[in-house]
């Protein structure tokens, strides 16, 4: 009886350990990840214009999904789910950007991410993000359609 004990204490000792391996570390990529580099490019007919990445990333914990980051300047929420040390996005997300171009006239940019990962290096300080997606955009009745895609490296603050 006392080694039947003994071996189901092991047994559940060990089945814990098992489970506790297979645990994720969100703790590397929550935080404020300062870009240290990147382009992010968007082509609409054919023409890409391209700009320098500055907005800062910040990653958190989330309820629905293992992180989530609000989109800077917008009211866009992003998810993404951890493995290893690559969060990938959720699928089917999208964003609808509203504001003003330069000239003063309104717009609407509606983005639907196909691709997207953050990859934390084993120093854990710095990341590299890939993305891509489609966007319609939306100004002063004119509808036009686009592709875009980011490639940045990361400092952890």
């Amino acid at each position: 009886m006392r080694n039947s004990i003994r071996a189901l204490l092991v047994t559940l000792s060990l089945a814990g350990l098992s489970c506790g391996s297979n645990a994720k570390d969100l703790n590397e990529f929550v935080g404020v990840w300062s870009p240290a580099s990147g382009t992010f490019t968007i082509t609409c007919a054919g023409t890409p214009s391209l700009s320098q990445v500055t907005d800062t990333e910040t990653w958190a914990t989330s309820s629905t999904s293992d992180l989530v980051q609000t989109i800077s300047g917008t009211s866009c929420v992003f998810h993404a789910n951890v493995s290893g040390s690559t969060a990938t996005a959720v699928s089917g997300q999208s964003c609808v950007i509203n504001g003003t171009d330069t000239n003063g006239n309104p717009y609407t940019e509606n983005m639907s991410f196909s691709a997207y990962n953050f990859v934390v290096s084993p120093d854990g300080k710095t990341a590299n993000e890939n993305f891509s997606g489609n966007a319609t955009y939306s100004s002063g009745g004119l509808t036009e359609n686009c592709t875009f895609t980011q490639t940045a490296s990361y400092t952890k603050q």
